[in-house]
């Protein structure tokens, strides 16, 4: 005769306690299936590359001057004269590169498809200098003038033509940027053509700082 009331009721919990402790829960060991083991792959791979992506560096601004450029080059070509005695006024192209490698030639060599040779590894001091008077002075977001020409004219400008023009090619922290103007119009682009002929000419004994 089945028990009633509260005492029926205890017996029936008690009884159902102490069935449960012979029956402990039990834990599967079978592995896990490999597609979970895939899409848990997938699933760190895409978290590591949004870290990766948060950490990307913002290219700089025009204007804005960073401590350490990230990478900075600058290629400056000059479509004047070949036989000009004023180097600033002188077919050439001067080339600095993100190594602080300079490279340079001037003169009826100077052709658009010619490579500059190398001159030498600037300092650390002149490579900042050049790339903080970029920046400061907006050169990667200047303009390119109307009256500036194409890059490819090989021919001879006389000593006395006003407009000598100057085709400017950057790299800022990433950031790619060319225009072509005068000396007239950017005077900042003809300081710059003077710190890469100035840095140029300091190469001890050479050939370049003899016919400067």
């Amino acid at each position: 005769m089945p028990l009633q009331g509260r005492n029926g009721a205890r017996h029936a919990i008690e009884s159902g306690s102490m069935h449960a402790a012979h029956h402990p829960i039990r834990i599967s060991r079978r592995p896990m299936p490999t597609s979970g083991r895939i899409a848990g792959v997938l699933l760190g791979t895409t978290s590591i590359l949004l870290l990766v992506a948060g950490c990307t560096v913002r290219p700089a601004e025009p204007g804005e001057v960073t401590a350490e450029p990230i990478w900075f080059s600058v290629e400056l070509v000059v479509n004047g004269d070949p036989y000009a005695n004023n180097p600033r006024r002188r077919k050439g192209r001067y080339l600095l590169e993100a190594n602080r490698n300079l490279r340079a030639i001037s003169g009826p060599t100077a052709r658009t498809q010619t490579y500059p040779p190398y001159l030498r590894r600037v300092a650390h001091a002149e490579f900042l200098d050049i790339y903080r008077h970029v920046v400061e002075h907006e050169l990667n977001a200047e303009p390119t003038s109307p009256n500036a020409e194409p890059a490819t004219t090989e021919t001879p400008l006389p000593e006395t033509e006003p407009s000598i023009v100057y085709h400017v090619t950057l790299n800022v922290n990433g950031q790619w940027h060319r225009y072509a103007t005068t000396a007239e119009e950017s005077p900042p682009t003809v300081q710059l053509l003077a710190r890469l002929i100035e840095a140029s000419v300091s190469v001890p004994g050479s050939a370049w700082a003899s016919r400067h």
